[in-house]
């Protein structure tokens, strides 16, 4: 008489842990690649709100016979908070508000907040750097 053989169906443990260690070696490789373009993209993302900080901070000094120039000056700590008004809102010839001139941006974009206006004046693309989410300026060997 012949008996039958139970057919089993599934995997096994073998190719279970198999499929698993391939797809964490994948994982492994992934990854670190996708963080490099998130870190990529915020330095990218800094750089242009740079230039266009910059241009900004330009057409107004055009505008306004310098005053941001001579103001970061005199004092070298001076941040965009502090002169964040003069950007965003509309101002007169000598600075004062509700004038013709501006707004020059809608906003001080978050990255750039806490930057001296010195720095951002005088450093250029290539010195941009990121730091978790607030942009820095790469130290220069003076």
């Amino acid at each position: 008489m012949k008996t039958k053989r139970k057919v089993k169906k599934g995997f096994t443990l073998i190719e279970l842990i198999a499929v698993i260690a391939i797809l964490g070696i994948l994982a492994l490789i992934t990854v670190p690649r996708l963080t490099d373009y998130t870190k990529n993209a915020k330095v990218t993302k800094a750089k242009t709100n740079l230039s266009i900080l910059k241009n900004a901070i330009e057409r107004y000094d055009m505008e306004h016979n310098k005053t941001i120039r001579e103001t970061f000056k005199e004092d070298k700590d001076t941040t965009l908070k502090g002169k964040e008004e003069l950007l965003i809102g509309k101002t007169k010839s000598d600075g004062t508000e509700d004038g013709e001139f501006g707004p020059y941006l809608s906003e001080i974009p978050k990255e750039w907040a806490d930057a001296k206006l010195s720095d951002i004046l005088s450093k250029t693309i290539d010195d941009v750097a990121m730091n978790g989410d607030v942009a820095t300026f790469t130290p220069t060997s003076d």
